[in-house]
Parts: structure tokens; C-alpha cells; sequence
């Protein structure tokens, strides 16, 4: 394995999808020690007081002018293969030690990039921990025990492709006990209490989605 030229606590991972307008994913923005935007994503950072200290990407939807502008490395990766935002995250795994990684506009615009990002998750596995904020809600993708903070009454959907993986919860209104489940059948569960916790007998990946309804403006 090659030696990570960097070692980051966090790295914040901004996607082309639609741009945060929302306080909490603006804040994260605004507070990262550490950015990384999938090409045309940097053309948004002009509505924050940041600049993106790495663009990575095939570069064909940034605005050039941009470019010149600013102090950022551009990294152009010609993989047609992989979307601008998995070159991202496996340029990361090859270069970064990092622990956490937040991402935000993954989801938004075209609903093909969407899916495309959102599956992503589903199929690959990485050596940090992910969590994804948008302005409707927070992904997180575990595989392994977590304990998440909810509110009583938050909606809560979990997603898996490979029904290998059993999955149990303490905390949800529908609750799992070694059960399997697939893109659908595990959709709008309900919190009932303020933790939930879920238990994963493999390491598959698993999604799970809070919805924020009252989430500040």
C-alpha cells in the first residue's frame, strides 16, 4: 500500500448536485479545516467565505475563469468509468488518512447523478467514517454497530443491496431482529426514542436516511 501523503481529523466533500441552503450544511462548509469539491462544485463556493483546497474531477463543468482565480490544486482524473464524485472519494482513500468525511450536494438537479451518488455507498466500501447532510436530512453509512441521536416521531428509512446482511434495531416503531432487507422494505420507520441503535451481523454496507423536517433555515 502507498504511503497517504496527508493526514486530515475531517475532510468535507462538497458534490455537483444542488448547493446547501440550509444553516447546518453551510456552517459545516463555513467551519472545514479541509475541502474538497468535485469539479463544478467549486463555481458554488463563491457563496461561502471558503475556497476549495482541492477540485478533483474530468474538470469539464468548472467554470475556467475560476480556476485562475483561486489558490485550489486541481486534480483532473480522466475515468469515465467513475463519476466525478467516486474519482473524489478514491483519490482520498489513495491520499488522505483521514477519519470522517462529510459530504453535501450529492443529491439534487438531475436525479440520475442522485441515484448514481446515493449507490455509490451501496456497492463500495471506504476506511473512514461517512456521514452526509443535505437540507432535508442526514445519510450515514455504517457497517458496523452505531448509535444514532433522533428525535421521537423522526421518520428513518435503512437501505442494503446484498439480503446476506441481518440487521437488528432497538428504538425504531417497526423494529428489526436479524432481518434482511433491500432498497424498499425497510422505508418510513419511525423513531421512538431520542438513540437508536442498529446492529449489523456483516460488513455490508448499510444506509440509513433521518429525514430533518425541522431542520433551521
Amino acid at each position: 500500500m502507498s504511503k497517504k501523503y496527508s493526514t486530515k481529523n475531517h475532510v468535507v466533500l462538497i458534490a455537483n448536485g444542488s448547493f446547501p441552503k440550509k444553516n447546518r450544511p453551510l456552517q459545516i462548509i463555513n467551519d472545514a479545516e479541509y475541502i474538497i469539491c468535485c469539479d463544478g462544485a467549486a463555481n458554488s463556493m463563491c457563496k461561502t467565505n471558503k475556497e476549495a483546497d482541492i477540485i478533483i474531477g474530468d474538470l469539464d463543468s468548472i467554470d475556467s475563469k475560476y480556476l485562475k482565480n483561486v489558490k485550489s490544486q486541481a486534480i483532473s482524473i480522466e475515468n469515465q468509468h467513475d463519476n466525478d464524485l467516486r474519482k473524489a472519494l478514491n483519490w482520498i482513500a489513495k491520499n488522505i488518512k483521514v477519519k470522517k468525511i462529510t459530504i453535501i450536494g450529492i443529491t439534487g438537479l438531475r436525479e440520475d447523478h442522485t441515484l448514481g451518488n446515493i449507490a455509490s455507498f451501496l456497492y463500495n466500501k471506504y476506511d473512514f467514517e461517512i456521514e452526509i447532510i443535505t437540507d432535508t436530512g442526514h445519510f450515514y453509512i455504517i457497517r458496523e454497530f452505531k448509535t444514532i441521536q433522533t428525535s421521537i416521531g423522526q421518520p428513518i428509512s435503512l437501505f442494503c443491496i446484498d439480503e446476506k446482511q441481518r440487521i437488528s434495531t432497538e428504538g425504531l416503531k417497526y423494529k428489526l431482529e436479524n432481518d434482511s432487507i433491500n432498497l424498499y422494505n425497510a422505508t418510513l420507520n419511525i423513531a421512538e426514542k431520542k438513540q437508536i441503535t442498529i446492529s449489523l451481523k456483516l460488513d455490508i454496507p448499510v444506509l440509513v436516511y433521518l429525514y430533518c423536517e425541522n431542520e433551521k433555515n
